[in-house]
């Protein structure tokens, strides 16, 4: 027996996959490529929105247009290091004590505040840096008063590469662009007063995924996208640009499998507090996967499931199907039409695609499909 067959042998086998389309998500990158017409910037943080970090990082090494990629912290940026062939971005504020323990050669940083602006004007660090302006969300970044100071400190920082500006629009996906226009109309006054002092950013992004087909900024040479590069179009139905972004194909598809199964007789009572009661007699699926792993509770007795969501199961009616014990079954489909695609079940129930797909669990296995 070879190598490749003994590893086949014993290589655990999980009752619950996330399979990953690489075919999809390098079409959904050249969607936005297309659209915009700007360099794209797929963000993976918060483990690339559920799908898998180092998975969606060795998918994007084929996109060629892609050349860099956006994480939230140092934590994240740390695992891509030897996986990404692209630049890093990490967003959010990053120590100097953990500065020291990372590699700057392809990393970027965030400065948003004047207090660790100053803190790093003062080091020895040679970083490329991006100013995060705030334009209205006001969360982070630096005020449009506050640049005279800003420009001074990096003007006497020369170790300090300002290499982007950007800003983060708060209500892209409204119906009304009134207030993201009124941010680019600050963060292009505040553009315009970082070049004539003499920097010459080559990164300048503002929006995310509703943005980049809504609004945009005179100076703008990158779009960063998170939930759209993944397949969710977040604008809504009568948003005249909904159709733009209508041929996204989703990423991810999440299964699992059918450990028993029981028939019910009229009566009989399913799961935590006997909340689903049979009408008839009826079967159905138990698959070992509840809130813990991925399925949000409030799924509880809707979209086919029965009784409560459990922490580590959950229970399907499987009644009108051929379903057995040991069969794969579909949780989150990656076809937009399905009734259980993401995008069908925040339509249908307002669950937030977004928190539904960083809700599952890392430690179910990621697996690439890089066929068609």
């Amino acid at each position: 027996m070879g190598l490749l067959e003994k590893i086949c042998k014993y290589e655990f086998v999980p009752y619950n996959i996330v399979r990953i389309s690489a075919l999809n998500l390098l079409n959904n990158v050249k969607i936005f490529e297309d659209l915009t017409k700007l360099e794209v910037m797929p963000v993976l943080k918060a483990n690339a929105y559920g799908h898998g970090i180092r998975e969606i990082a060795q998918i994007l090494n084929q996109a060629k247009m892609v050349k860099m990629v956006v994480v939230d912290g140092y934590f994240e940026a740390n695992k891509l290091r030897m996986i990404t062939e692209k630049k890093i971005l990490v967003m959010n504020p990053t120590t100097l004590h953990n500065m020291r323990l990372t590699n700057h050669r392809k990393m970027s940083f965030v400065v948003a505040d004047l207090d660790d602006l100053e803190t790093l004007a003062k080091t020895r660090f040679r970083v490329k840096i991006h100013l995060k302006i705030n334009t209205g969300m006001n969360r982070l970044g630096f005020l449009e008063k506050e640049m005279p100071k800003v420009l001074k400190i990096l003007l006497a920082a020369p170790h300090l590469k300002l290499e982007g500006v950007m800003t983060h629009l708060y209500d892209a996906a409204a119906l009304d662009n009134a207030s993201s226009i009124q941010q680019l109309e600050i963060f292009d006054r505040v553009v315009e007063k970082v070049l004539a002092a003499g920097f010459n950013p080559s990164i300048i992004h503002v929006a995310a995924t509703a943005g980049s087909v809504k609004v945009k900024s005179k100076f703008a040479t990158a779009v960063r996208i998170g939930i759209g590069i993944y397949g969710i179009n977040p604008l809504s139905l009568s948003d005249t640009q909904f159709d733009k972004l209508k041929d996204l194909k989703p990423v991810l598809s999440l299964v699992s499998t059918i450990m028993r199964t029981v028939d019910l007789k009229k009566g009989d009572k399913v799961g935590y507090e006997g909340t689903f009661v049979a009408k008839q007699p009826m079967r159905i699926g138990v698959i070992p996967m509840g809130y813990y792993e991925a399925i949000p509770r409030a799924l509880s007795n809707r979209l086919g499931f029965v009784g409560r969501i459990c922490m580590n199961m959950a229970m399907i009616d499987i009644s009108k199907t051929n379903f057995k014990k040991g069969d794969e079954i579909t949780i989150f489909s990656d076809k937009n039409d399905d009734e259980n695609s993401i995008t069908s079940i925040w339509r249908k129930f307002g669950l937030y695609p977004h928190e539904v797909l960083v809700d599952i669990s890392e430690t179910i296995r990621r697996e690439i499909d890089f066929g068609g």
